[in-house]
């Protein structure tokens, strides 16, 4: 019989590998979950949900170890107070378009290092982001920060290693990522956060197998699948309920025998549907007591209901920084003046020292941009001599 979905998992039949589940009194395969997996990304052609997010990282996380040298902060016995901070954001989408807005406070653990204090691994201020994928494009907006860095430095757009050209940056980045998960688990398990990708196919990045973690106890009812995560001592658990259509209550992260990464959704069924409510994530550093805990609660949710497509467009207000993602090759950013008016930056600008420049004055435009300029002088000049030649010898 040959395999029915893509994925690296399927190129030779079936996988065999079958967990007996006693409570359940029946045998279930990896083919069942990916069966309703796929079912699950049809059933889930549009939705949108509002959260609220309240995390906390404590001090020890804030100041990671690292071998031969004092983990304190400059001038300091003692670890960094805990930081705790409230974060909305929302996420929309409807077959390929979408959306992703969050605002309030966010922890950075590797702020530039204009801004990075002496000994500490992060920062925790005010930020405003909206990221949308349309038409094979990423754009990425900033607002400013209402409230500068300790050091009186004006805080810096996102960095430019996070962008990419499939969906990937909202799939997994920020906050939205448990959202994917739950409600389209191939599209989780497809998108690449981290490279330019290409046409997103939906082709599986990992190869699942049957396994459970030594570190945490899953109970006997739950199928759980393993696959190898590509970090060194790394295995990457996802734990699933055959009486929720398969879908992932928790997964789990182990390095060298450690739990660091923990998370778990709880699902709620409204008209037949079994949709996230709240969840909770734990992340620690291997060797560490460091730990960032945030718990996030579903707001208000719509499910399979018709979403504006002006959602799906960018508010570009004065002062915000906006990235445009189309290629590998292909890509602009530029900031929106108080007169409302795109400037362009040269590519590998300093964020900071570019934001401000943009903002004072004419900004370097992407280098498409100065061909076309280019291509179109050259145009106008060929047709200026020719129309002075031609007039010429119809003069002489």
């Amino acid at each position: 019989m040959r395999c029915r979905f893509p994925g690296a998992i399927f190129a030779c039949g079936w996988v065999t590998a079958v967990l007996s589940l006693p409570a359940a009194g029946q045998e279930f395969s990896i083919d069942d979950v990916l069966r309703a997996w796929h079912e699950r990304e049809r059933e889930a052609a549009s939705f949108r949900f509002d959260c609220r997010k309240d995390e906390v990282v404590t001090g020890a996380y804030l100041v990671p170890p690292s071998p031969g040298r004092n983990n304190q902060p400059s001038g300091s016995s003692q670890p960094p107070d805990d930081q705790r901070f409230i974060l909305e954001f929302t996420l929309a989408v409807s077959d390929e378009l979408y959306y992703y807005h969050e605002r309030g406070q966010v922890f950075a653990p590797q702020p530039p290092m204009a801004v990075r204090a002496p000994g500490a691994g992060g920062a925790v201020r005010d930020r405003e982001v909206t990221v949308v994928y349309r038409d094979g494009v990423v754009r990425l907006l900033q607002q400013p920060s209402q409230q500068p860095l300790p050091e009186g430095v004006p805080n810096p757009p996102l960095g430019s290693d996070r962008h990419t050209q499939s969906p990937g940056l909202i799939i997994h980045g920020f906050s939205a990522g448990p959202l994917m998960l739950a409600c389209r688990p191939i599209s989780y398990y497809s998108a690449n956060p981290t490279e330019f990708t290409g046409t997103w196919t939906k082709q599986l990045q990992v190869t699942f197998a049957l396994g459970r973690p030594s570190s945490v106890s899953i109970p006997a009812d739950l199928l759980c699948l393993v696959f190898d995560s590509g970090l060194p001592n790394s295995r990457n658990y996802v734990v699933v309920d055959p009486r929720k259509g398969f879908l992932p209550v928790r997964t789990v992260e182990e390095q060298s025998g450690q739990v660091t990464t923990d998370l778990q959704i709880d699902y709620e069924q409204h008209a037949g549907t079994w949709v996230p409510v709240r969840w909770q994530h734990t992340r620690r550093r291997p060797n560490s007591q460091g730990m960032r805990f945030s718990k996030v609660e579903v707001t208000s949710f719509k499910w399979n209901e018709p979403l504006p497509r002006e959602l799906f467009e960018l508010d570009h207000r004065p002062g915000a920084w906006v990235q445009e993602h189309r290629s590998a090759d292909q890509s602009a950013t530029y900031v929106v003046t108080p007169e409302n008016r795109k400037r362009y930056l040269a590519p590998h600008q300093a964020a900071i020292t570019a934001y401000e420049e943009a903002m004072r004055g004419e900004a370097n435009r992407p280098w498409w941009v100065w061909i076309g300029m280019a291509v179109g002088v050259v145009v106008l000049l060929g047709a200026g001599v020719w129309a002075i030649r031609r007039l010429w010898y119809s003069t002489a």
